[in-house]
């Protein structure tokens, strides 16, 4: 009788870990159409130390377009229900939520053929329009990506500028980027050079709006860009698909990966700021994309996100990587990575969260959480008594009685996924996956 009942804990053990693998989930507003081509949260900033606690990210944003209308999804529920609204003289590409609780959409008039900028409340009225169009302000045709610091709105698109609003005194100023490019991606990072530390606001851009190779940084006198890099200069035939830094060199030079292709290969870039350049330390042919990369305690962990879904890592600044499929329902045109801490009695957790985006509009969501070491926390009362750690298969890897250091055998552990089971009087109360890189 003993030995069936520990079967059949153990079959019930077997189940709930087989239940905690990693799993895109879809959020999608239901029926609708529209490919989508942003989407941002509420909490958009993201420590790059990872070291931000945990937060509920209910708050989502998300725009696209079908060939009709532009089409907006607002959802505070982190995906179980959505406001929508449509526009039909508007296709939305970027939308952000502002410091001030309202929501910036830039993008394409496509009956007058200009650049837009419109702002909304979070019900969806539209409180201000600025139109490019030649009159009052520059004509542009169209914005593809925007951003708020401190007090300004930033916008880029064709034209080969970025385009500022000052808040406070209603104004609009151009910067000259550069008159060959067009700016797809607009970025802000939170970066350290030595003991300063700065917001960093950087473009990708190239000739196009479907190939950007080019790396320009707006700098802190906000009334110039510089090219940092054209990676087709050293590599025929590469597009950049996003980017990510943590720091600056000491003359400039940014600290962090681009992701991207040449030709049918997939490639990571890191860049080395002693030689003024981005190196490959991942290249495989392949006919998926990455869409995405994060990276956090400077530059040691590096994550992609691919199209398929799968997940790409590195633990040591990329010089051996690990590739995990998790496929998606559908495929993804854009994705958006961060991480955040998380303090257990013994466990000192990061999980990461990644939000995926494409047609039909297609969005979900994934979450994994990865040890990284335990620390000494004194506790008075302990709500478990042992440890148990499974792999993959529901095989036991170890147990151990709570109490008995842990670390050195975590660490030792191949890299890989595992789940931690917490028991109490023999019964398991807990069961929670963890990426041990």
């Amino acid at each position: 009788m003993n030995r069936i009942l520990f079967l059949l804990v153990f079959f019930f053990a077997s189940i709930n870990v087989k239940n905690l693998l990693p799993q895109w989930k879809d959020i999608s507003p239901i029926g609708r159409r529209e490919r989508i081509y942003s989407l941002n949260l509420k909490s958009s900033y993201f420590d790059s130390d990872c070291s931000s606690s945990f937060v509920d990210f209910d708050t989502i944003l998300a725009v696209g377009w079908s060939s009709s209308n532009g089409a907006y999804f607002l959802s505070f529920d982190g995906g179980e229900n959505w406001s929508i609204w449509t526009d039909n003289t508007f296709f939305p590409f970027s939308g952000i939520f502002t410091s001030e609780n309202k929501i910036l959409v830039v993008g394409y008039n496509f009956i007058f053929d200009n650049a837009e900028l419109k702002i909304f409340d979070t019900y969806g009225n539209q409180l201000e329009r600025f139109q490019f169009d030649g009159d009052n302000l520059p004509l542009i045709k169209s914005f593809f990506d925007c951003f708020e610091k401190d007090e300004f709105f930033y916008a880029v698109g064709y034209g080969g500028s970025i385009f500022r609003f000052d808040k406070l005194n209603r104004t609009w100023d151009q910067i000259i980027i550069d008159s060959n490019i067009v700016g797809i991606k607009l970025k802000k990072f939170l970066v350290r050079n030595g003991s300063y530390e700065n917001s960093l606001l950087c473009i990708l851009g190239g000739k196009s709006f479907q190939i950007s190779n080019r790396i320009y940084i707006l700098l802190d006198n906000l009334e110039k860009c510089e090219l940092i890099y054209d990676f087709r200069t050293f590599s025929e035939g590469a597009e950049v698909n996003d980017f990510h830094f943590y720091g600056l060199s000491s003359d400039g030079f940014p600290l962090g990966y681009a992701v991207g292709v040449v030709f049918d290969t997939i490639v990571v870039w890191r860049s080395n700021d002693h030689l003024g350049v981005f190196e490959k330390v991942f290249e495989r042919q392949s006919f998926d994309q990455p869409i995405s990369v994060y990276s956090f305690e400077n530059g040691k962990n590096v994550v992609v996100l691919f199209d398929n879904g799968g997940i790409l890592f590195s633990s040591d600044y990329g010089k051996n990587w690990d590739y995990e499929q998790i496929p998606s329902a559908k495929q993804l045109t854009g994705g958006i990575i961060f991480c955040q801490s998380k303090s257990e009695p013994t466990y000192l957790h990061r999980e990461l969260k990644f939000y995926g985006y494409g047609r039909d509009g297609f969005i979900s969501t994934l979450s994994k959480e990865k040890t990284l070491g335990f620390f000494e926390k004194e506790s008075k009362i302990s709500i478990y008594d042992e440890v148990e750690v499974f792999d993959l298969l529901g095989n036991l890897v170890f147990r151990v009685k709570i109490g008995v250091p842990t670390e050195e055998i975590i660490k030792n552990l191949p890299r890989g996924i595992y789940y931690i089971a917490k028991k109490l009087n023999k019964y398991f109360i807990e069961i929670k996956g963890v990426i041990n890189f």
